[in-house]
């Protein structure tokens, strides 16, 4: 088992980094990791997700959805093939911060027997896409909470 893991402070309330993170027609426009999600941000949904690791060609799961607690949590578990041979649990957890921002962490936990053969240089290209989305989605949540205080001014 391996678990890659990343956080970032953004200066934005939960409820806006969260309206982001599952406004899921709108990747394409703002997310350098995961380009694409189909499918509803709900516990028990299919998704159909394409990841985009930096120096990679893309790769297309379908996980299933295991948890979703607004503002919160979202998660899913998807799997290479067939469960067992090569599984990703993928999270993303907010937490306030500062009192009115917010800690994102992405963190994915991979299991399986395919697990032990990943080069640690993909490992860091996974991590580094993780770094990009996260980077990405402080400056889109920062970026509309900028413009949602122009527009009360």
């Amino acid at each position: 088992m391996k678990r890659i893991s990343e956080n970032i402070t953004i200066e934005a309330p939960p409820e806006l980094v969260w309206s982001i993170l599952t406004g899921f027609d709108e990747y394409t426009e703002w997310n350098p990791y995961i380009s694409r999600v189909e499918g509803e941000p709900r516990v028990g949904a299919k998704l159909e997700v394409t990841f985009h690791p930096p120096g990679y060609r893309p790769v297309t799961l379908r996980p299933k959805v295991l948890g979703k607690r607004e503002n919160r949590l979202l998660r899913w578990k998807g799997h290479l093939l067939v469960p067992g041979l090569f599984d990703g649990d993928h999270s993303f957890s907010l937490e306030s911060a500062n009192g009115k921002g917010t800690r994102l962490i992405q963190s994915e936990t991979l299991s399986g027997l395919l697990v032990p053969l990943i080069s640690g240089k993909r490992l860091s290209r996974i991590r580094l896409g993780f770094r990009f989305m996260n980077q990405a989605l402080k400056e889109r949540a920062e970026q509309e909470l900028s413009n949602q205080d122009e527009k009360q001014e």
